[in-house]
């Protein structure tokens, strides 16, 4: 079995991780499509990836997490009102490429992924709030296409 062939897609979660030296470090971990933070936390490995802000990576020992707090996707997004922003493309955006990226933002971001992450209710709640944004966003990118056509 080649290494390729076990490598499988992950999702970044936005966390403060507080060390048991009362450290806090600010990045990302990793859940694979429909995994929890709880399962990540308390699978067989005694180390874990994470990206820090500034994009570098480091593995850090479970023995030394003492909280680790998922941070609300909603402040980590662009707050405007421009459709392909929001879905996170350029306003040149073919509809293929529109399709795409609603994909790809659905899969991350719907309420119900959110609800198997076992995240509280505020979680949730943001999570609700997003898609209905992603999905006006999407509506609106769809119509400016059709009226490129036109």
């Amino acid at each position: 079995m080649s290494f390729n062939a076990r490598k499988t897609q992950k999702f970044p979660l936005a966390v403060e991780i507080q060390l048991t030296d009362g450290t806090s470090l600010f990045g990302k971990l990793f859940l694979s499509p429909q995994g929890r933070l709880s399962d990540l936390l308390n699978d067989e490995r005694d180390f874990l990836p994470f990206e820090r802000a500034d994009g570098s990576f480091m593995a850090i020992s479970k023995s030394q997490l003492r909280r680790v707090s998922p941070m609300a996707a909603a402040e980590e997004s662009y707050k405007g009102d421009d459709p392909f922003k929001i879905l996170g493309i350029a306003s040149t955006s073919s509809r293929d490429e529109i399709k795409k990226a609603y994909r790809e933002m659905t899969f991350v971001h719907h309420p119900d992924r959110i609800r198997g992450l076992g995240l509280s209710g505020e979680y949730l709640d943001i999570a609700t709030r997003n898609m209905m944004r992603i999905n006006e966003a999407y509506e609106q990118a769809l119509k400016g296409r059709a009226s490129d056509a036109a």
